[in-house]
């Protein structure tokens, strides 16, 4: 009997009455494209940018409560998938996210970037730990972004996975034959939504 938790589930929301509302149309195209089950949730706009984004380690706590009997592959409203994500077919970890060294693509930033648009999560007893955790540490530090919250309840018990599951359009363009790419709608969005609260 095939292995469930080896057919991942995509996931992804988008904040009502935004940009994303329409983001997520390419995103859906592209998973048809590539016959991957993908389950999308509108949320209502919470008036900024920052407090929206929040919303992802309860999103991804509520389909892992929903669908235990698969793995969870999530991506941001404004993704889409270029070629068969053959790689969380295969998985067999808590968690996997990209970890971005950005002086490999901007000279001079020497920062290290935990990329949490793309993440693998094998519904398991210890990636169910993480996101909770993750829930929490977001709920009690608001003024953070989700990527650092995640850093501190993560530490380095995560797979990276490859820059070409998680290559930012522009940034990263030594990034060849991409698997997901993420589009950056924020940088179109967020001033909007921080001063319109739509």
């Amino acid at each position: 009997m095939e292995d469930k938790l080896k057919t991942p589930l995509f996931v992804a929301f988008y904040t009502k009455g935004t940009g994303y509302q329409r983001e997520v149309k390419r995103l859906k195209k592209s998973c048809k494209k590539f016959n991957l089950d993908l389950k999308i949730k509108e949320y209502s706009n919470l008036g900024s940018w920052k407090k929206n984004t929040l919303i992802m380690p309860s999103f991804i706590k509520r389909m892992m409560d929903k669908y235990r009997d698969r793995s969870i592959v999530y991506l941001d409203a404004d993704a889409e998938v270029v070629s068969m994500p053959k790689l969380f077919f295969e998985l067999d970890c808590p968690i996997a996210v990209h970890q971005a060294v950005w002086s490999d693509y901007v000279e001079g930033n020497n920062s290290i970037v935990t990329c949490s648009g793309t993440m693998f999560l094998n519904n398991g007893d210890e990636s169910r730990d993480i996101v909770e955790r993750w829930g929490v540490e977001c709920d009690a530090h608001p003024e953070v972004t989700d990527e650092v919250s995640l850093v501190k309840i993560m530490g380095n018990n995560f797979y990276n996975l490859p820059a070409r599951y998680c290559k930012i359009f522009d940034y990263m363009e030594k990034v060849k034959d991409p698997v997901i790419l993420h589009h950056q709608a924020s940088r179109r969005f967020k001033k909007k939504i921080n001063r319109q609260g739509i």
